[in-house]
């Protein structure tokens, strides 16, 4: 595809819009699992069918439960019993979750650098239990917090649910650049459930949940179904006793049999080494039923048999449940739930073992780099480098002590600001392709007043660009379309053109307002993130997903006109490990998807967590205006058009832009944009090659208007 212009990223972007106000389930939990049943409210009993008590603005009905009587909420259905519209999750009976982490998922001021108080409502007694820092999950239904800040304070509704049935297979879903959890028995062996009575979900919940706190804004991508953790059992085709002799290396033969058994794990045929740094599409984190086996082979201190977590060779983690004697190991399940940031038994070794160069840093370009960092000295590993109150730090050197913090000096591993190690995608996990915005889940409810799903009658029948606002399957969604900013930055941008050049796009419209239409796509991100031309290779040195690729898409879906140009605002990420390499915020071209044209409208600053591109409540001014999306969206349309003209301009460098002029609209938009000054390179010039001003893409149109070469539409 010929996509002649690729936009910068803007130095710097007001946060905006961060967090969805809501996330819906990928199905909604059945009735009786979220009804809350109660014997008084505010000290009046149920005594008569029939009565009705509103407190707070819900409304109570007395309606019978078997043999007696009991308050039932009967309206709003879903209300929250404090404020409305909550942020809204799901977890699982028997789980946790930290104030910080779910101060920071609802975006509550200062949450990412102090501990909010929780409170839960009365309501929710049955539901929740709230100790310190921590909100434990007890029964099903709707957990109702109030996390605050002083006083400042946010609404959270859990919706807590059952774990799903056991799976020995992966449930549909992105399934790829994920945690995926495991529950490991051996043939006729012990079977403790830890994959449907809690143990699984607590361990990978929770480690991932320490994570989000220390990054916020983004999450590590969890393997999910119905927005619960997909833990897939897997029993191995040999006894404890057969798999404990055949421990021959350090880490034992379990991604040998994992390889066997189907699951696409990063090793070698025999299980005994990493295919490659760059090759892991999936970290695998979970429970066995046996202890480890105790042997040296390749690396010293693992002579020591028993009951404790060991890196899994291929990427992840395992908690080996039992001890020497086929034993529980059950005083060490308390060391897999994390109790808040002054906690001093939660096993932070478990998140150590994902962090390297075969879990979250996988990267493409980054073999060379880890193997020789792996061929260190304990003493001169980054285990022993950070700071004592570092997660990672190695216990056994001593000091280890909260306040926990990651790489607090910002120099080894996480949003990686001083020393060599900046701003390099292979050293710093925020550039991971195995992290996500926060809050992006396949399933929410796109139900939103106002929203067209539909290409409504067009006002005009001449040549028009339309509108999409477009995410991926599990995107976050901003909800640019039905706030308006989308058509906001379209308008305020024409207004500007004419003003500065008497002519205006012309939008897709209907009864005079800009049309944008809403696509939600099958493609998870992570399935967009990996490389078109090799599906099974992570992207880091093109741009993934393309603009091409999401057109294409779209069509696939049925939704792009090729008879008019598509003007894409894509409210998804694009994949981290581009961000160094190509860190572009918008494209324009033609090609096999039509003509076509891109503005990346949610990009995150993996440094910060703000927007990394330019501010959709930023809008262009008349007649002199600073860089807006609105007005880089024109500037990609233009490409679209044609202009800049690879040959014939005085002033175009061939590629599509101007060479001499940076606050020219098509040399770079720098301060204050200007519209082909001179008039001799791409804006009524008068000359043989393309000219934006006889579009027949502007009105008011001229007599000999044109449409761009090779317009297919």
């Amino acid at each position: 595809m010929c996509i002649i212009c690729q936009t910068a990223l803007a130095g710097a972007a007001a946060i905006t819009g961060l967090l969805p106000a809501a996330v819906v389930p990928e199905r909604p939990s059945s009735e009786s699992s979220s009804i809350v049943r109660v014997e008084s409210i505010d000290g009046q009993r149920c005594t008569r069918a029939g009565l009705v008590r509103t407190v707070g603005g819900i409304r109570f009905g007395c309606e019978r439960a078997g043999k007696q009587l009991r308050w039932r909420q009967t309206s709003p259905k879903g209300a929250v019993a404090t404020n409305t519209n909550p942020t809204v999750l799901v977890s699982n009976v028997g789980n946790s979750k930290s104030a910080k982490f779910l101060g920071i998922r609802a975006r509550l001021n200062g949450a990412s650098t102090a501990v909010p108080s929780l409170t839960a409502t009365k309501l929710s007694a049955a539901v929740c239990k709230v100790s310190g820092e921590i909100v434990q999950f007890v029964a099903e239904g709707n957990c109702d917090l109030r996390v605050a800040i002083g006083g400042s304070s946010k609404d959270v509704r859990i919706n807590v649910k059952k774990l799903l049935p056991r799976s020995t297979v992966d449930r549909p879903g992105g399934n790829v650049l994920d945690v995926k959890p495991l529950y490991i028995t051996f043939k006729d062996g012990i079977d403790d459930r830890h994959d449907t009575e809690g143990l699984v979900a607590t361990m990978v919940t929770n480690m991932l949940d320490v994570f989000a706190e220390q990054h916020p804004g983004f999450e590590i991508r969890l393997d999910t179904y119905e927005g619960l953790p997909d833990i897939q059992h897997v029993e191995l085709p040999v006894t404890r006793e057969q798999f404990m002799a055949d421990w021959n290396t350090s880490y034992g033969p379990l991604p040998k049999y994992l390889l066997q058994a189907g699951l696409n794990i990063n090793v070698s045929p025999d299980g005994t080494r990493e295919l490659s740094y760059e090759n892991t599409n999936r970290i695998f984190v979970g429970i066995i039923e046996t202890s480890t086996g105790g042997r040296e082979g390749f690396l010293s201190g693992h002579s020591t048999s028993g009951c404790y977590s060991e890196y899994l060779i291929g990427g992840g983690t395992i908690f080996y449940s039992r001890d020497t004697q086929n034993k529980a190991c059950t005083h060490l399940y308390k060391t897999l739930r994390y109790n808040g940031s002054k906690d001093t038994e939660y096993d932070f070794s478990n998140f150590r073992r994902i962090y390297g160069g075969s879990g979250l840093r996988s990267q493409p370009g980054c073999n060379d780099i880890f193997r020789d960092h792996y061929m260190k000295t304990p003493d001169e590993n980054d285990e022993a480098l950070v700071r004592k109150n570092d997660p990672v730090y190695y216990p056994q050197y001593g000091g280890k002590a909260p306040p926990w913090v990651m790489d607090e000096g910002r120099s080894f591993y996480l949003r990686i600001t001083n020393g060599p190690r900046a701003g390099n995608p292979c050293w710093d996990v925020a550039y991971s392709s195995f992290l996500m915005r926060m809050g992006s889940t396949v399933g929410q409810n796109d139900s939103v007043a106002g929203r067209q799903t539909t290409d409504r009658p067009d006002d005009s029948t001449a040549p028009q660009v339309k509108a999409y606002y477009v995410l991926a399957a599990d995107s976050v969604d901003d909800r640019y379309d039905v706030g308006g900013q989308i058509s906001k930055q379209i308008t305020s941008a024409n207004e500007w053109l004419f003003a500065n050049g008497g002519k205006r796009l012309r939008w897709d419209t209907f009864k005079g307002e800009i049309d944008v239409q809403f696509v939600r796509l099958k493609q998870t991100e992570a399935e967009l993130w990996l490389d078109p031309e090799n599906p099974t290779k992570k992207c880091r040195f093109k741009q993934c997903p393309s603009l091409e690729t999401i057109v294409l898409a779209m069509q696939a879906q049925g939704f792009s006109n090729r008879s008019k140009i598509t003007a894409v605002f894509y409210g998804g990420q694009r994949s981290f490990s581009s961000h160094k390499d190509v860190p572009w915020c918008a494209w324009g071209g033609w090609g096999k998807a039509g003509h076509v044209a891109m503005y990346l409208v949610s990009d995150m600053n993996l440094m910060n967590g703000t927007v990394g591109c330019s501010d959709m409540n930023d809008f262009a001014k008349t007649p002199n205006t600073q860089n807006t999306v609105g007005i880089a969206m024109i500037h990609e349309i233009f490409h679209a058009l044609g202009v800049v003209s690879f040959s014939g301009p005085p002033n175009g460098d061939g590629n599509g832009h101007i060479k001499n002029d940076t606050s020219d609209l098509m040399g770079g938009s720098q301060g204050t944009v200007r519209l082909d000054p001179g008039n001799d390179d791409y804006w009524r010039h008068g000359k043989s090659w393309a000219d934006g001003y006889r579009s027949a893409f502007m009105e008011p149109a001229e007599p000999n208007a044109e449409l761009p070469a090779n317009w297919t539409g």
